[in-house]
């Protein structure tokens, strides 16, 4: 069989990380997004269960960021918590999809998942900026504390591993825009060939 001129572009999503197929690296990261959003939903779960409980909870443990509560924008804080939960459920939502559309060959139920990647991505960003405005604001310019490290890393736990589950979701987007162009090209063979 002779290759065609452009085959060898198409041949270049058939591998993720030039490890293993394009679908099975998929389906792959597809499970360990689940993995990590069910981790992230628990994690945002547990902190809109620990700041609606109010700041008599704070002397139980270390790790909470007991700060919060003297701010006047708490309940922006609280409300972009709920949006990550609602953002972790519509993940794994589409990271359903995902796997119907690798599993029934259909391009077109990857399309929900990028788009929430999309929009993940950009929220993300914003929810860590928001988290070092309010540690900045709030410690260095309004309590004029100086810094320290270690209170930096105790507020900003939640929106660095947000930041870093970013950095995740960019090559998860590129793999599974590779995985639907992948799958479109088998289809247009397929429908070729008869």
């Amino acid at each position: 069989m002779q290759t065609q001129p452009g085959d060898d572009e198409k041949d270049r999503y058939r591998t993720c990380c030039a490890v293993c197929h394009i679908k099975f690296g998929t389906v792959v990261l597809g499970v360990i997004e689940v993995a990590v959003c069910i981790a992230v939903l628990i994690s945002a779960t547990q902190q809109v269960v620990w700041k609606t409980g109010g700041s008599q909870l704070c002397s139980d443990n270390i790790l909470r960021d007991c700060l919060i509560f003297q701010f006047s924008h708490f309940n922006v804080t609280l409300i972009f918590d709920y949006i990550v939960i609602v953002m972790m459920i519509c993940i794994l939502f589409s990271v359903f999809l995902l796997f119907c559309g690798i599993l029934s060959d259909t391009s077109s139920l990857l399309l929900p998942h990028i788009l929430i990647q999309g929009i993940f991505l950009l929220f993300s960003v914003g929810y860590f900026c928001l988290y070092a405005v309010s540690y900045f604001y709030g410690d260095l310019y309004t309590q004029r504390r100086p810094f320290t490290f270690n209170n930096f890393v105790e507020r900003m736990w939640l929106a660095t591993l947000l930041l870093a589950l970013a950095t995740f979701q960019t090559y998860l987007f590129s793999a599974v825009i590779r995985c639907s162009m992948y799958i479109s090209f088998v289809r247009a063979k397929i429908k070729i060939a008869f």
